[in-house]
Formats: structure tokens, sequence, C-alpha cells
């Protein structure tokens, strides 16, 4: 996640399947949100796992909002809106686990 840095990205998940370790995907967009703040990108990165119990590898209409608002932002370039992360309650760990660096802001380095 870190190398799409400072691209829009957006990571669906389903914490309703064992196999699929939303928590651990929970805690990777957390540390890639991490890296994007660092490049003063953090509005380009969502994540979505708040969706009902369904199938595998199904599309969950939960994800429709977050979708639209992706492709309009960065295949269409119609929107400003920033990103956002929409977290299931069964689909988290306590981030402070396994982020325990600080943010550097690499922004102004990167503008020069």
């Amino acid at each position: 996640m870190a190398a799409t840095a400072t691209r829009g990205l957006l990571v669906l998940d389903n914490p309703h399947q064992p196999q699929m370790s939303a928590p651990a995907g929970y805690v990777s967009v957390k540390a890639g949100a991490e890296v994007y703040k660092a490049m003063g990108t953090e509005e380009n990165i969502s994540y979505h796992s708040d969706v009902s119990n369904t199938l595998h590898c199904s599309y969950k209409n939960e994800y429709t909002e977050l979708l639209i608002s992706s492709i309009n932002k960065f295949l269409k370039h119609e929107s400003e809106e920033s990103g956002r992360i929409v977290v299931n309650s069964g689909g988290t760990l306590d981030v402070s686990q396994w982020i325990n660096w600080e943010v550097p802001v690499l922004e102004d380095d990167i503008q020069q």
C-alpha cells in the first residue's frame, strides 16, 4: 500500500470471512495511511469493511458509495472528496501494537 502513495487507493474488505483476515487488512491500511499522511496525501486512501454477512468474494452494496466516490475523484477527476476508513467492529486490531513509529513529514521534501 505504501508503494502506491500518493495515488488513490481503495481497499474493500469482508470481516465475516475469517480466511480474509480483516483485522490484518485493517492494520495494513492504517499503516499504509501513515505513509500517505507523511506524503501529505492522507485523503487519497480509503478502506471499507462495514458490510453485511454475505458470501465470500461477492460484491457488497455497502461498497457502492465509496467506490463511486473514488472513481469520481481518481478516474474522472470530478471530485475532491477525501478518502474514508469505514470499519466493521469485527475487523479491527489495536494499531499501536503494530505501528510504534512516528510519521515523518515528507511532503515538503517531495515538492522540492
